[in-house]
């Protein structure tokens, strides 16, 4: 019997033991699973802010892209303007030479003009792109000149160098139809209005 007593004991202390270290394995737990809650939450925590960065980084792009279509807009449209011209230009044989030149004059004239609002612009703007602005400008009016000149050439020319001349001044006008668009998207982009 005190055998059976003693088994009972130590049945006792082995069930008391088991009972102590599964609560403490329990306190264990609980607080890992609180720390791993915790990890969790400041991992949310990063990648929501991961996630406004890259948000913010895409309507920088969108508006990126925006401003690129309209350049590009603005480009097809002086492209398409500079193959109007070469294509008006092609088609006026020597007997039309008068309507042609005055076509030109006119749209030499309307390059004069912006080029002159262009300009105002730049001396009216501040900044550092203001001096670029300057050479910029000032080299498109160079492109002008020469396409004046070679127009002044078309208007007094004869029959037998009209082609040659009409060729030069659709050289001419071309680079300078180029050089005035990209120098005026240019200054859009860098000349605050």
């Amino acid at each position: 019997m005190k055998k059976l007593i003693l088994a009972v004991m130590f049945l006792a202390i082995v069930a008391l033991a088991a009972d102590c270290s599964s609560t403490d394995e329990k306190t264990v737990a609980e607080k890992q699973g609180g720390s791993v809650a915790a990890q969790l939450d400041q991992a949310n925590t990063k990648l929501d802010q991961a996630n406004t960065k890259v948000d913010q980084a895409n309507t920088k792009v969108d508006q990126a892209n925006t401003k690129v279509d309209q350049a590009n807009t603005q480009l097809d449209k002086a492209k398409a303007e500079t193959k109007e011209a070469k294509e008006a230009m092609q088609d006026y044989a020597f007997e039309h030479r008068a309507e042609f030149t005055d076509m030109m004059k006119s749209k030499l004239a309307t390059i004069q003009v912006e080029l002159d609002r262009l300009t105002v612009k730049v001396e009216n703007s501040r900044g550092g792109a203001k001096d670029d602005a300057k050479i910029k400008l000032k080299e498109v009016r160079e492109k002008w000149n020469k396409a004046k000149v070679q127009l002044d050439q078309a208007e007094s020319a004869t029959a037998i160098v009209w082609n040659d001349v009409k060729s030069g001044f659709r050289k001419s006008y071309g680079e300078l139809q180029e050089s005035f668009e990209t120098t005026r998207q240019w200054l859009s982009d860098k000349i605050e209005p």
